[in-house]
């Protein structure tokens, strides 16, 4: 049976970064990939030139979800303030999320760890797992975590907090 896979993440890239090998696995096998994303990912920082890195970042998005054969559900990508999501309800967030669920009803989910340093990528971490808390005629698998090496190995300074996967998929 084909699959309906969600990938919901933080930024634009974080996709490609974090499962982009899962991402291909999944294309591969004939399954239907979507991914959402809450920030634009420059937000934050290069103040200065933060619309043309804003356009770069999306128009680059794009290219990837063409060349590893996902989609982006871009009405459930929103812009939410960049590095500054802990300033977001947790509501707003899972809300997001909750429409693309209901919209494609995926088999399998896939987001940041929980424990990443990053503070975007811990919140839809969060807001992922509460989307997809266990309800009545729910059709999900499972929910699988990736890490950002640029930000999840850096959990390690949290007691019992590192990343340690447990789950691989052979290409």
């Amino acid at each position: 049976m084909k699959k309906r896979v969600l990938i919901c993440v933080a930024h634009p890239d974080d996709e490609t970064i974090g499962c982009g090998g899962a991402i291909a696995h999944h294309v591969k096998n004939k399954d239907k990939v979507y991914c959402i994303y809450m920030t634009n990912g420059v937000g934050a920082r290069h103040s200065n030139t933060k619309d043309n890195l804003i356009y770069q970042r999306k128009k680059n998005s794009l290219l990837a979800s063409k060349i590893l054969g996902f989609k982006w559900l871009l009405d459930c990508c929103v812009n939410f303030p960049d590095n500054r999501m802990d300033k977001v309800s947790l509501l707003d967030v899972v809300k997001i999320i909750e429409k693309a669920k209901k919209k494609i009803i995926p088999h399998i989910i896939y987001t940041h760890n929980p424990h990443d340093l990053n503070v975007d990528h811990k919140i839809v971490a969060e807001a992922t797992l509460t989307a997809f808390r266990p309800q009545a005629k729910e059709v999900w698998e499972k929910i699988l975590a990736f890490e950002i090496p640029s930000s999840t190995d850096f959990a390690y300074f949290k007691k019992n907090k590192s990343f340690q996967p447990n789950f691989f998929l052979d290409n």
